[in-house]
């Protein structure tokens, strides 16, 4: 379960320095019946497809957050770097 939530995490960042929210809901549907055609080729209990079903819906949400949150500090980073490099050429007008 661990390996799944930590694959969904990085999917969801993938998806949140991409995409906006909306992203998510087909997303999720998709890990869903993925997860429910591995459940019918291997079967077992209901309560652990729940689980399954929830760590990757929660791993798709903290990733995108993370994902989108990262994305907007490396852009603002960029443009502070930006503002603060010394200009080559003479400001235009009086001095």
């Amino acid at each position: 379960m661990l390996m799944l939530a930590s694959f969904a995490i990085v999917i969801g960042a993938v998806l949140g320095l991409r995409f906006k929210v909306l992203v998510l809901l087909p997303a999720i549907l998709f890990a869903a019946l993925a997860l429910v055609a591995g459940r019918m080729v291997y079967p077992g209990a209901v309560s652990s497809l729940v689980t399954a079903v929830v760590y990757v819906t929660v791993g798709l949400q903290v990733g995108y957050l993370l994902g989108g949150v990262a994305g907007r500090a490396i852009l603002f980073q960029s443009e502070v770097d930006r503002a603060t490099q010394p200009s080559w050429h003479a400001p235009k007008g009086r001095l």
